[in-house]
């Protein structure tokens, strides 16, 4: 009888790098911005603070994507167009990669918007536009809308 020892399975839990700094880059709007119907319903907290609900999708850019957040959506947002202020922050773990990442606070349908918000793939020659960080190649640009 011979014994044969069997490895346990591969986890397959995600070990998150833990996060060294977040910096905000750019606030402003208010914006008009479709929230895709299959946007990720989800929940964070931060310590001795209440529970913020939100909506995350993401943007494409050559390797990789920008995530943006809804943070407090109202129920029936998916699908519709809002108005939103946003904010662009760039998050860098400990580990030294970087990200970008854009919140937004959902306002009255009858505001006005004020900037367009683009992020996509490749370079900008635009001096406003920021450039993701690598290595990712693309960019967010907050384009300010003239009357």
């Amino acid at each position: 009888m011979s014994s044969i020892a069997v490895a346990p399975a591969a986890s397959r839990a995600r070990v998150r790098t833990p996060i060294k700094s977040r910096a905000l880059i750019w606030r402003g709007g208010p914006i008009a911005i479709k929230i895709p119907e299959g946007a990720k319903r989800g929940f964070y907290s931060e310590e001795g603070k209440e529970s913020v609900a939100f909506l995350q999708f993401v943007r494409y850019v050559k390797g990789g994507v920008v995530n943006i957040y809804l943070h407090n959506p109202e129920e029936s947002v998916a699908g519709r167009t809002i108005k939103a202020t946003a904010e662009l922050w760039q998050k860098t773990l400990q580990d030294g990669r970087s990200f970008f990442y854009v919140n937004l606070k959902q306002q009255p349908s009858d505001v006005d918007e004020t900037h367009r918000l683009e992020i996509l793939p490749g370079k900008c020659d635009d001096p406003a536009a920021f450039e993701t960080p690598p290595p990712l190649v693309g960019y967010v640009l907050f384009r300010e809308l003239t009357v």
